[in-house]
């Protein structure tokens, strides 16, 4: 079994705040490295899950304070001064108290949720003591200390993607035929905590996250109605959007009815929705959700290829979503964001972006000519 050093975690981790405080940032890397170091990786599958978990608690942590770093202040030169300081001397008897009694579980539910695992609660509180001994205030400590769970999923399941075929051992070890847990069901784990990563990182230079600051978003719809003396006029309902999506998404039945198309000026929002909207139906429903920015899709290419080239050039999915969506027992929603953008730069694009509209039109009438998806 790997031993950890829990004291030497946060010495490692103070070392690299001071080192970013200094703007001795090398010093950082050289701590993130040494930490890495001393969780060896062996051919156990209890090794590599508790080794798995440790590194990323330490990317994820240290991806927080990166974000952070300039908000962060302290009298403290050396890491030496650092450990000498009676408030971190204290800090890490409780740290020692807390944790030694902790057990690290993994079963086949850590898939489901990684947040359960019995020392991320008590790490957190920790870590947002931590954050005050460094200057921030406590509620911005618990602000920034809260987002080690989706960063820690985040990159729980970026190491993974990244060394899947030496953490395959952990998988034999606990799988059963009757797991339900394959290889895709992973990736489409890994990819939506991803998209929960993007609302949780920090806008505005501040602790915040688009989640934390979000507002149901009002708009409207329009109907045609006609007048008593035949003439015809829009009528305009005033809808939460955030609603109106979701009784969609849910009572959708007929294929004429799966293209929703939101507007509004520039500055009004609809990337924000989107972004929010992709993260929390992944999470609420169980649908299948991918969030495509349209600067990054070939619109002139068949759209199962550009989507199949986008994701896997990203690294999202080592599957095509489309050509495998006859498998899938629930609906894929794909929201696609920037089309606004695109048929602005010209009228040569304005043009491909109407044949793009096209071409969703067709594919969803082929995918859903059996069943809809």
């Amino acid at each position: 079994m790997i031993e950890f050093d829990i004291k030497k975690f946060f010495d490692y981790i103070s070392n690299g705040t001071i080192a970013f405080l200094t703007l001795n940032k090398p010093e950082l890397i050289k701590s993130a490295i040494t930490l890495i170091d001393t969780v060896r990786f062996k051919d156990k599958p209890e090794t590599l899950a508790y080794s798995l978990v440790i590194v990323s608690l330490q990317e994820s942590l240290l991806e927080i304070i990166s974000e952070n770093s300039h908000k962060l202040n302290s009298n403290f030169k050396t890491v030496e001064k650092f450990n000498e300081y009676k408030e971190y001397q204290d800090l890490i008897e409780e740290i020692e108290e807390t944790i030694e009694n902790q057990q690290l579980v993994i079963g086949i539910n850590f898939f489901d949720d990684p947040t359960q695992i019995s020392i991320l609660n008590p790490l957190i509180e920790i870590i947002k003591k931590w954050l005050i001994i460094f200057g921030l205030k406590p509620l911005e400590a618990k602000y920034v200390s809260e987002k080690l769970k989706p960063y820690f999923v985040f990159s729980l399941n970026d190491n993974w993607r990244k060394r899947s075929e030496d953490y395959q051992i952990i998988l034999n070890k606990i799988i059963t035929p009757f797991s339900g847990i394959t290889k895709i069901e992973l990736e489409w784990k890994a990819y939506h905590s991803y998209l929960t990563k993007q609302i949780e990182e920090p806008v505005f230079d501040e602790h915040f996250g688009i989640k934390d600051i979000f507002i149901q978003t009002p708009g409207y719809t329009e109907k045609e109605k006609e007048e008593v003396d035949g003439s015809i006029y829009m009528e305009r309902q005033v809808v939460d959007v955030f609603d109106f999506l979701r009784k969609w998404l849910n009572q959708t039945k007929k294929e004429e009815d799966c293209i929703k198309v939101i507007s509004g000026g520039p500055g009004s929002g609809k990337s924000t929705l989107a972004k929010m909207f992709s993260s929390l139906i992944a999470i609420e429903n169980g649908i299948k959700v991918v969030y495509v920015p349209l600067q990054h899709l070939n619109i002139k290419a068949d759209l199962t290829l550009s989507l199949g080239d986008y994701l896997q050039e990203f690294n999202f999915f080592h599957h095509n979503p489309l050509e495998e969506i006859h498998k899938y027992s629930t609906k894929l929603l794909i929201i696609f964001d920037g089309l606004d953008e695109l048929s602005k730069q010209g009228k040569h694009v304005y043009e491909l972006a109407k044949e793009f509209i096209s071409e969703i039109q067709r594919k969803i009438a082929n995918i859903n000519r059996l069943d809809l998806k």
